[in-house]
C-alpha cells in the first residue's frame, strides 16, 4: 500500500506570531510538520516548542545532543527542538529549519513517540547548532492541536507547513 502526503494547513507570517494548527483532522495515520523559523530573539539561535491540545500540563520527553556533543535529556510541559530557530543576530534573512515525524497521531492507545531533525543557522562556524531528537509524549490522547512558540516570537517570512500522511 503507498502512503500519500497531503498539506492540512501552512501559514508564511507576515508579521510577529506564534502559529496555532487547529484543529487537526483525525483521519491520516500520521503527521509531518515543517518549520523554517526566524525570531526576534537577539541571539544566532532560538529554541521552538510545541505544545499539544492547547495543554501545558501534559509532558514530554526529550533525548538530544548539546552542543557539546553530550548526550541529554529533559521531561517539560512542552516538546522543544533545541536551537532549530535562528535568531535575530544571524546571517540576514536566514531561517532555521526543522522537520517532526508524529506517526499514529490519532491512536488513542498508546503514548506518542516521535522524532525531529533540525538546524538553525548562526553565522558562527563556532556556535553551529544541529538537533535530532526523540521524544516520548507521556500521554494517549489524540493529538488535535500544535501551538508552536520560541523564547523570542516568530517574524515574518518564518514559515510552518503540517502534512497528514495515509497509508491507504
Amino acid at each position: 500500500m503507498a502512503a500519500t502526503m497531503k498539506l492540512i494547513a501552512s501559514t508564511t507570517l507576515t508579521s510577529t506570531s506564534n502559529v496555532i494548527f487547529n484543529p487537526i483532522p483525525q483521519t491520516y495515520t500520521d503527521l509531518f510538520l515543517i518549520l523554517n523559523i526566524r525570531t526576534n530573539i537577539g541571539s544566532y539561535i532560538d529554541d521552538v516548542f510545541l505544545t499539544f491540545n492547547g495543554s501545558g500540563t501534559e509532558s514530554s520527553t526529550s533525548l538530544y545532543r548539546t552542543a557539546t556533543n553530550s548526550l541529554a535529556s529533559a521531561t517539560a510541559a512542552s516538546l522543544f527542538l533545541r536551537g532549530v530557530a535562528s535568531g535575530s543576530s544571524a546571517t540576514a534573512n536566514t531561517f532555521g529549519t526543522a522537520e517532526l515525524y508524529i506517526p499514529r497521531y490519532s491512536n488513542t492507545s498508546y503514548t506518542k513517540q516521535f522524532f525531529a531533525w533540525g538546524g538553525g543557522e548562526t553565522n558562527d562556524s563556532s556556535l553551529t547548532q544541529t538537533s535530532m531528537n526523540g521524544y516520548t509524549r507521556n500521554s494517549t490522547g489524540a493529538i488535535s492541536a500544535i501551538t508552536i512558540t520560541c523564547n523570542g516570537t516568530p517574524v515574518a517570512g518564518s514559515y510552518c507547513a503540517l502534512y497528514g500522511i495515509s497509508n491507504t
